[in-house]
C-alpha cells in the first residue's frame, strides 16, 4: 500500500509542476525502506502546464484513490 501512495503522490507532483521524479529504495543496517533521495529528471512536460482544469481532476481522481487506499471505502466520486 506504501508504494502505490507513493506512486499516487509522484504522480500528482507531475501534474502539479510537470517535473518527474523517482523514488529510490535503499537499504542499510540501521534502517530499511523508502529514502527521502529523489532524482529529479529536467525534462518539463508542457502537458501539465497545458492542461490546468484536466489536470484538475486528475489531481482530484488520484487523491480519491489516495484515501481509499488508506480508508478502505470508496469514494461516491470515485465510481
Amino acid at each position: 500500500m506504501a508504494g502505490r501512495i507513493l506512486d499516487l503522490t509522484l504522480d500528482i507532483i507531475y501534474l502539479l509542476t510537470g517535473e518527474e521524479y523517482i523514488l529510490v529504495k535503499t537499504i542499510s543496517d540501521e534502517d530499511e525502506g523508502w529514502s527521502g533521495a529523489q532524482i529529479p529528471i529536467t525534462k518539463l512536460s508542457p502537458h501539465s502546464l497545458m492542461n490546468e482544469g484536466l489536470n484538475k481532476r486528475e489531481i482530484l481522481e488520484l487523491t480519491n484513490q489516495m484515501i481509499e487506499l488508506l480508508t478502505g471505502e470508496v469514494s461516491a466520486a470515485g465510481t
